[in-house]
């Protein structure tokens, strides 16, 4: 399939490399009226963006969940406001503030009429009529159309081209561009830091209040319940609890031994047998007993004295919770209170620190050279194109055609008959060899070799005994070349006679000439034919299937003629 090809380029060459040169020049034509009339001068500015806390978060949030890059997306939406027309109008508004309150209008040519006069056509083909823009609006659509944004794969740099016919009207577009954009965004980022403060502002006064109210309710319910300082008076009286419980023990002891005293004194008067001090006992047992009722009446009053103080503490741990509750409330205010002014002075913060949320990095300067076009480049792609241009018509005539156009299709219509086809080069060392040239050339002899192979294994399975005969699809000429190259074939590899001459190679007339194909049943006859100029129904003379040639005679050969 190789070799098909091959020799199909070989033979459309010179129409191939006619294409080719073709489309070069009319593509170095091009460039070279484009580079005198239209040349294109590109100017970059490298801008870095500087994320917000809002884009870190996205980012730390997208992280491990896509196959995407977050920086990536970020930067095509920068991209996508930067390529707004909002931004194209400031960067055309400070263009002309910097020209001096007027843009410069573009000087008229030829070509920029042609390409006027284009677009109003199509829009009037398209739509019915063309709608002339304002000179503004059309100076913001140039911008826009002329402007290329490149991101830094993986990180937040962008690069603003801008391609106009004016190196320094490009550097100047490119840096009014990149202007105007840091510009917009500082407008927007403090709009939206405005909002935030405000939006923050009222949250904290909300707090703020809900705190104040919180603290009152908390002094309400303290003056409610008596307790100034829950602490202390808890301290005053558990130590009030204690002296009590202390004065208690003393006084059951004090009863404990009243009691015995008392048991004592019953015990004398029992066994007393004077009656005067029988008297004497009985009035210190009732002085006992006295005592022993005030001591009763001061454990009474201790006992209620303490059963006040522990429910003065119950009443204590009651405001305790009742405080604590709201304690809690207050600390929960006081956080949210904290977390929003600690916010309020970092979006502070933050807007100082990120008025310029996006930087340039390198202005644009003019550049030397324009971008386009490129006469070497344009030419070798022009001469390239062409070539692949004439080449596909080839290929699409070779593939639905039906003429015989390379070796491999000669062999699809007669098989193993078909002999090496014959370059110019092999023709050439054939005449020189012919013409006494000495030693075959090794072309030459692998050629010979070929066609002796041919003849050993197809038709009568040898070579011509006398006379090989040749002719040809055309005219004498390319008989006479098919002659000189099948001579030296013979004089090179063919078996000699016993006269020791090599085959004679007899010329008959051309194919459309001969008559009756009957007479040269019994002969080896070759036959040559040019690419493209026969179609494979007309090789029907040189095979069997016409009948022809009679069964167990020498078959026809045939060869692609240069």
């Amino acid at each position: 399939m190789l070799d098909h090809y091959i020799e199909l380029i070989r033979h459309f060459w010179r129409t191939i490399l006619l294409g080719a040169l073709v489309a070069g020049g009319l593509s170095l034509a091009m460039s070279l009226v484009l580079l005198r009339a239209m040349p294109l001068y590109e100017a970059s500015v490298v801008m870095n963006m500087q994320p917000s806390e809002e884009e870190l978060r996205f980012n730390r949030g997208f992280l491990g969940v896509s196959q995407f890059n977050p920086a990536t997306i970020i930067a095509q939406t920068h991209i996508e406001r930067l390529l707004s027309r909002q931004v194209a109008g400031r960067a055309i508004d400070i263009l002309t503030e910097g020209s001096g309150g007027a843009l410069a209008p573009a000087p008229r040519t030829f070509l920029r009429e042609v390409k006027s006069a284009l677009w109003r056509w199509y829009n009037i083909l398209n739509f019915g009529y063309f709608e002339p823009q304002p000179e503004r609006q059309t100076a913001i659509s140039d911008l826009i159309g002329a402007t290329e944004v490149e991101i830094v794969e993986g990180s937040y740099i962008l690069q603003v081209s801008v391609s106009l016919d004016d190196p320094d009207l490009a550097a100047r577009a490119a840096n009014a561009l990149a202007r105007a954009y840091i510009e917009e965004t500082r407008d927007e980022f403090q709009a939206d830091a405005a909002r935030v403060d405000a939006s923050l502002d009222r949250e904290i006064a909300a707090r703020e209040a809900d705190l104040a109210a919180r603290q009152a309710e908390r002094q309400q319910t303290a003056r409610d319940f008596g307790v100034a300082n829950i602490d202390r008076e808890r301290a005053i009286m558990l130590d009030t609890r204690a002296a009590a419980r202390a004065s208690l023990e003393d006084i059951e002891v004090e009863l404990a031994l009243l009691d015995t005293t008392l048991a004592s004194l019953r015990g004398s008067i029992a066994g007393a047998s004077d009656a005067e001090t029988v008297r004497g006992l009985r009035q210190t047992l009732a002085s006992t007993e006295a005592s022993r009722a005030a001591i009763e009446e001061r454990l009474r009053l201790g006992g209620e004295s303490l059963a006040r103080t522990d429910a003065a503490l119950r009443d204590l741990d009651t405001a305790q919770d009742a405080l604590a509750e709201i304690d809690q409330r207050i600390a929960a205010v006081a956080a949210d209170l904290l977390e929003l002014r600690n916010r309020r002075v970092g979006a502070r913060v933050a807007r100082e620190a990120e008025l310029s949320q996006v930087r340039t990095i390198q202005s644009a300067s003019p550049p030397v050279y324009p971008k386009s076009p490129k006469v070497l480049v344009n030419t070798i792609v022009g001469t390239i194109l062409g070539g692949i241009l004439v080449l596909v018509p080839v290929i699409a005539m070779d593939v639905l055609g039906d003429r015989i156009r390379t070796s491999e299709d000669l062999r699809g219509s007669l098989g193993a008959r078909v002999l090496p086809p014959i370059t110019r080069r092999l023709l050439r060392h054939a005449r020189r060899y012919n013409d006494g040239g000495g030693t075959p050339s090794r072309l030459l002899r692998r050629y010979a070799d070929a066609v002796g192979r041919r003849f050993v294994s197809d038709g009568a399975h040898r070579w011509p005994s006398g006379e090989l005969f040749v002719t040809a699809f055309g005219s004498p000429a390319e008989i006479a070349a098919l002659r000189e190259v099948m001579t030296a074939v013979l004089r090179i590899a063919a078996p000699r006679a016993q006269d020791g001459a090599a085959p004679e190679v007899v010329d008959l007339p051309p194919v459309s000439r001969i008559a009756d194909w009957s007479a040269q049943a019994d002969r080896h006859v070759v036959i040559g034919l040019r690419p493209g100029t026969v179609d494979r129904d007309e090789l029907g003379v040189m095979g069997d299937d016409a009948g022809a040639v009679p069964p167990g005679a020498p078959v026809s050969y045939a060869a692609l003629l240069p």
